[in-house]
């Protein structure tokens, strides 16, 4: 999967909402990103809320799956719709896990 970096202006952003993305695996930060843009055909979930690159691809995939059985119906539209609530699922996802 090719990929361009964004505009100056989209990475200083991205950066001031989510500055570990420096210290993070490119590698896996790609990984993440990939799965967002294949699962949900649009950059728009990362554009909107950054930190959801900054956690392992397994983790955001768990996270959807969490928001699911939470509201007890497929949240992928939801999810779609508030990058907030991916992020929610995310982060209880891998609180569940811990």
């Amino acid at each position: 999967m090719g990929t361009t970096l964004p505009a100056d202006d989209q990475q200083d952003s991205f950066l001031e909402h989510c500055p570990q993305l420096l210290r993070l695996d490119p590698e896996a930060v790609i990984e993440s990103a990939g799965w967002l843009v294949q699962t949900f055909q649009t950059t728009r979930l990362f554009e909107v809320e950054p930190r959801l690159l900054s956690y392992p691809r397994e983790d955001v995939e768990y996270g959807l799956e969490f928001m699911s059985t939470m509201m007890i119906i497929d949240s992928k539209a939801a999810c779609a719709a508030s990058p907030k609530l991916l992020l929610a699922g995310v982060e209880g996802g891998v609180q569940e896990r811990a």
